[in-house]
């Protein structure tokens, strides 16, 4: 890490948070580019980094290196998800939305009354200018300072407990289970001279010239019909459950068939079995659901109770991973409580003893937290368990399988809510940043974060599996 390497992070940083501002708050759209994995602006800048190679190597007095060209990808992939939709979007308005919001139907004034005073400012001017604006434009950050805060030290706690979880992880999925990390080809791609399993570089490449034409007419095309819809636009999507309008096969309504070209471009190095998989669970749903309305089995609309039983999945899924890699966890504690020398940690991004107490630690740091702001901790213990563990899991899912998607979690807010007795439910509004789904985001970027650094570390690891799979 070096300082040129921080200043060029900072500004295309900023540069990414304007563009996601005026599209996400805005134009109310571009929510897709920030939480899309990874984030469309880190290679956006990527590119523009590389393209500007001499001009920087001139500015700077020498080029550019790769762990430098890390670095900024990295910095923008932490940066840029948590300040759109997947934290920042949300957290705000549901810090006021009891109070500025509460009728006397919907009695938030009685969810007001348990909250502590740090939760959100006291001002009620305050509180209207924020969804209205101020007179004159400008923004009171000082009534704003203290719940920010306090709000910051949840967010980092979190961030910090996943990234030393998935460091304690990283030798055994990176070095014991070989994980194949597809969604990383493209920056590693980008700073090395070979893309990884070719022999040609990655602007070299015809496939990638060729991808790059049709990305360009597709979009050039859906902004010249926002403009004037008289213009073919290819948009993104099909509705083909517009073509099931009558019984029983309404159940069929909600599919639509995306050929969003990022995503199509990203799904090129998901495993087949993976994409078959996911489209047939994904079609099978409304299947079933047609079958039992056909001969009167669905007694319960919410039969058959997908997310639940992704829920459960995704619960096995935690003891799972714990067990496959108990013994490496047991060698992981070991090092930790005895500082055994036969175990070496030289070669993780952050020692076991660190990661250890730092994953308990900062467990230990959300529960007081949760505490204070009003849960009991005989709840907070098992949500924060889950949330943690929800999380992790999606990281194994995004690192073995590369898909790319923004909403990982099997979970919707009536099914978030289910974890908690009616007093602690996060159908609160100010309670809903607690949830498990923003918990993804953290994870797994740290999970990003411990192995991009590896695919340019140099690193002798033996040979890996081949990133597209080999019919």
């Amino acid at each position: 890490m070096t300082l040129r390497a921080i200043i060029i992070a900072v500004v295309f940083g900023l540069l990414s948070m304007l563009w996601m501002h005026q599209s996400g708050m805005i134009e109310g759209r571009g929510n897709i580019y920030a939480l899309s994995t990874p984030p469309v602006p880190a290679i956006f800048a990527m590119l523009v980094v590389i393209g500007l190679g001499a001009p920087l190597a001139s500015f700077f007095k020498k080029p550019l290196k790769k762990k430098e060209l890390v670095v900024v990808f990295m910095f923008l992939v932490l940066c840029i998800p948590p300040i759109t939709y997947g934290v920042v979007e949300l957290l705000l308005p549901w810090m006021t939305t009891h109070i500025y919001f509460a009728t006397p139907q919907n009695n938030f004034d009685r969810s007001t009354a348990e909250l502590p005073n740090w939760y959100y400012p006291h001002d009620a001017e305050l509180i209207r200018q924020m969804y209205e604006g101020s007179d004159s434009g400008a923004v009171p950050w000082k009534p704003w300072l203290y719940p920010l805060g306090m709000w910051t030290i949840l967010m980092s706690l979190i961030f910090f407990t996943g990234l030393c979880l998935v460091n304690m992880f990283r030798s055994q999925w990176v070095d014991k289970e070989r994980l194949r990390f597809p969604l990383l080809l493209i920056p590693i791609s980008l700073v090395e001279k070979e893309a990884p399993g070719s022999h040609t570089s990655f602007f070299r490449n015809p496939l990638v010239w060729i991808a790059i034409i049709l990305v360009f007419i597709h979009h050039t095309l859906n902004v010249m019909h926002s403009f004037n819809p008289s213009v073919t636009a290819l948009l993104d999507y099909y509705r083909i459950g517009g073509l099931f309008t009558e019984a029983p096969f309404t159940n069929f309504n909600h599919v639509r068939f995306f050929y969003r070209p990022q995503v199509l471009g990203l799904a090129y190095f998901v495993s087949p079995d993976l994409l078959f998989c996911t489209w047939f669970s994904f079609l099978m749903q409304p299947a079933v659901e047609t079958a039992a309305d056909i001969f009167g089995l669905r007694q319960d609309p919410g039969f058959p109770f997908s997310y639940e039983q992704g829920s459960g999945a995704y619960l096995a899924l935690i003891f799972v991973f714990f067990w496959i890699g108990r013994h490496h966890l047991a060698q992981v504690a070991r090092k930790a409580l005895t500082g055994d020398p036969t175990i070496d940690d030289s070669a993780e991004r952050m020692p076991y003893r660190w990661s250890f107490f730092g994953a308990v630690g900062g467990f230990i740091a959300t529960i007081v937290w949760a505490y204070m702001s009003g849960f009991s901790p005989k709840f907070s213990i098992i949500y924060v368990a889950l949330l943690l563990g929800f999380g992790l899991v999606y990281a194994r899912v995004r690192a073995e399988g590369g898909v790319p998607a923004m909403w990982g979690l099997p979970l919707q807010p009536a099914q978030e809510d289910d974890f908690l007795p009616p007093r602690y439910s996060l159908a609160h509004p100010c309670r809903r940043p607690f949830r498990p789904r923003h918990a993804q985001f953290l994870l797994l970027d740290g999970t990003r974060l411990l192995h991009v650094t590896d695919g340019v570390s140099g690193r002798k690891r033996g040979p890996r599996r081949p990133l597209r799979h080999q019919d």
